[in-house]
């Protein structure tokens, strides 16, 4: 043996999520939340959205999972859903989704 070695093979490791850059699979997420919602399973709508946003913390759809966990809550009846309405409007006063949120959650426009 010359004594050199071979070139060492990298192997590609995968990626860490970060959750950014993966559209289609944030979109998939947030379009199964939304469907559980709209057929009253507020609870696994909810729980969908939630993973949503531990995977995509910062996604291109961040905005409108915090209105639809917000409004699924405030239909629920959950405790603190309010207040999560509040929240997000406060955070998103001219957002397309701010209605929407006032209406299901009942706050009126002076009330953010």
């Amino acid at each position: 043996e010359s004594g050199v070695s071979a070139p060492a093979r990298t192997t590609p490791r995968p990626r860490a999520d970060d959750g950014e850059g993966d559209f289609a699979g944030e979109l998939s997420l947030l379009a199964a939340g939304q469907a559980a919602i709209q057929r009253g399973e507020l609870r696994e709508g909810i729980a969908l959205l939630r993973t949503h946003k531990q995977r995509f913390p910062r996604g291109q759809f961040a905005q409108e999972r915090d209105a639809l966990i917000a409004i699924a809550r405030c239909e629920g009846g959950q405790s603190g859903a309010r207040e999560a309405g509040q929240k997000f409007l406060q955070a998103n006063a001219e957002s397309i989704h701010a209605e929407r949120v006032r209406t299901a959650c009942k706050i009126e426009d002076n009330q953010e």
